[in-house]
């Protein structure tokens, strides 16, 4: 991350600064300093290494673009500076400049890596794109100071240091410029403190804030941090903080984690950096994750002595702790009748309970490492009074049918006690449904079960019959099953022809219906309606009983169904939205349909 240059006079508060060895005053023009790049030479407006006082280019005086130019310092020799323990230089910049925004233009300063032959940039704080200082066109300059710490220096780079200043238009034609006067360079010994009571402020799952004690009057520090036991230089690390207490993010949840800080000696965060030593490590844990009770607890396969619990996990969870007993009961008292760990939120049987009677139950996570949440609950339920011993999809498997043909299908149900070669069992309710989709029943839309008949006995087994034909009215594949309730207890729904819905066991039936309900396509001989278009109701006579009339609208789908059985009938269309619908009539083996106008 890149600091602003700070034009102001730095006054060394933060160590203590020695200045001894290197006290070096240029001035310009000085034939020591050498001009190199590759620029257009009008646009170097002031030469310090042949007449001027100040170096100052402007990139917009003559207007090209690739300008590349850098002042270059003679060698100076750090070796006797770093002996006498100055291991710190300090430059002392007067310097007005300005670059375009978000350009990419660039300017800073670089020192020369002797042993790897190369220009390296200075830690300095390089202007970035949009900063400006000063007024470069008049060269009215303010005051900078830079540091460089050369501590890690090899003999051979200290004995043939140098140093330029760098101007790059970044191939603009837009670039700016600057202006700078003879620079100042002395070497310096600068020590600091390293910080000390570390502390964290705040902790969390994912975070943390650490604080610590600044034993000088820095207000800048580098900080590295990672996973308990990494070793310095191999962790996160930030060079830039300018606040303490110090924000970590991003962490792992009930986690170990090694920190590190050390000062910037350099006062007022001017550019450069000069760090004390690391303080000791400081180790901190995150928490873990919020352990968060389930909700929604639910119990399904309500049978006379058991049933299924199931909930909704509200975290990540994987295991939960589950306690039951009478209605009204208290938690982990002697009525309690039983508790259990579970590993699946959906299939959690108990048994050993009694038909017809009212329990609760409660459920807690498991996050691990013991941590849990507090208990859900208490979630109520009522056991059955009987079991249904055995239901089915009867009959047919499949059929293909054109729309509007009629469809019987046929389904049994044996319930204990209740159903009987005597007549209908009680308290037994019975569907037969449809969806285009080939999955489980239990997840068809209610609107597609419709309520199935009573037939016969099946020696003990009660059988039950639908038309599913006369609720399909338009083309396409449809797939069949039926579905039982006793009292008020969970549906049981059947597959062909063994037993309970099962893929690949006790599939779903399959019908194919062809065509469309036609419209007007068949007329009865002395059936009439009237009036039409209509308001509120339509009076229907036919010379016999009119069996069964059908009202769909322009999507197909049935919205009125009747069994008169009289040969004059009044059809109450007042509960209808206005628009267009078709009217199917049987009277005796006669069918026809008609379009109906509503008002």
């Amino acid at each position: 991350m890149k600091k602003t240059l700070l034009l102001l006079a730095v006054i060394l508060t933060a160590g203590t600064l020695f200045s001894q060895t290197i006290n070096t005053t240029y001035i310009w023009p000085d034939t020591n300093w050498t001009i190199t790049g590759t620029y257009t030479a009008g646009n170097l407006l002031l030469n310090p290494t042949t007449t001027d006082t100040h170096f100052k280019f402007d990139d917009a005086t003559v207007s090209n673009v690739g300008d590349v130019i850098n002042v270059e310092s003679p060698v100076v020799d750090l070796r006797a500076a770093f002996t006498a323990g100055e291991k710190v230089l300090k430059f002392g910049l007067t310097m007005a400049f300005t670059l375009t925004a978000a350009s990419s233009e660039s300017l800073g300063f670089q020192y020369w890596d002797a042993d790897a032959s190369n220009w390296v940039a200075m830690p300095d704080g390089s202007p970035q794109a949009g900063d400006t200082a000063g007024d470069y066109t008049t060269c009215a300059t303010g005051p900078q100071d830079v540091y460089f710490d050369f501590n890690n220096f090899t003999t051979n780079q200290q004995q043939n240091f140098k140093y330029r200043m760098f101007y790059n238009d970044g191939g603009l034609a837009t670039g700016k410029g600057f202006c700078l006067a003879a620079p100042t360079l002395t070497s310096v010994d600068i020590t600091c403190s390293a910080p000390t009571a570390l502390h964290t402020t705040s902790l969390g799952f994912e975070g943390a804030q650490i604080g610590w004690t600044a034993n000088s009057s820095e207000v800048q520090w580098a900080a590295e941090y990672g996973t308990a036991g990494f070793n310095l230089g191999s962790g996160t690390s930030d060079n830039y903080i300018n606040q303490n207490p110090y924000n970590i993010s991003g962490l792992t949840d009930n986690t170990s984690y090694d920190f590190y800080v050390r000062a910037n000696c350099i006062p007022s965060m001017a550019g450069g950096a000069v760090y004390s030593a690391w303080s000791s490590k400081f180790n901190f844990t995150t928490t873990n994750v919020p352990c968060t009770p389930p909700s929604g607890g639910l119990a399904n396969q309500l049978k006379p002595n058991s049933v299924n619990l199931t909930w909704a996990p509200q975290g990540s969870e994987s295991a939960w702790n589950v306690e039951y007993g009478p209605q009204g009961y208290t938690r982990g008292s002697a009525q309690t009748l039983g508790s259990f760990s579970a590993t699946s939120s959906s299939s959690n049987t108990i048994t050993g309970l009694t038909a017809s009677t009212i329990y609760d139950f409660y459920v807690m996570a498991d996050c691990g490492g013991g941590d849990t949440s507090g208990f859900a609950g208490p979630y109520t339920f009522i056991t059955a009074a009987y079991t249904i011993g055995w239901l089915n999809l009867q009959w047919p498997s499949s059929g293909s049918i054109n729309a509007g043909d009629s469809f019987n299908i046929y389904a049994q149900i044996y319930v204990d006690g209740i159903t009987n070669p005597t007549g209908q069992g009680s308290n037994i309710t019975a569907w037969i449904g449809y969806n285009t989709t080939n999955n489980d029943p239990i997840n068809w839309p209610n609107t597609n079960w419709f309520t199935a008949s009573y037939n016969t006995d099946v020696g003990n087994n009660d059988e039950y019959q639908l038309d599913l034909g006369a609720k399909l009215t338009t083309a396409g594949t449809y797939y069949y099953a039926s579905r039982f309730q006793l009292n008020s207890e969970a549906f049981q729904y059947g597959g062909f022809q063994g037993g309970p819905w099962q893929m690949g066991v006790n599939n779903s039936g399959v019908l194919t219906v062809t065509g469309t309900l036609a419209v007007e396509n068949q007329t009865i001989e002395g059936f009439s309606f009237y009036p039409n278009p209509v308001k509120d109701n339509i009076m229907l006579n036919a010379k016999q009983n009119i069996d069964q009339i059908e009202l769909f609208n322009l999507l197909g789908q049935k919205v009125m169904f009747t069994q008169p059985g009289v040969s004059s009938y009044q059809l109450k269309l007042h509960s209808l939205t206005t628009g267009v619908y078709f009217m199917k009539v049987k009277v005796a083996d006669k069918t026809g349909t008609y379009k109906v106008v509503k008002q």
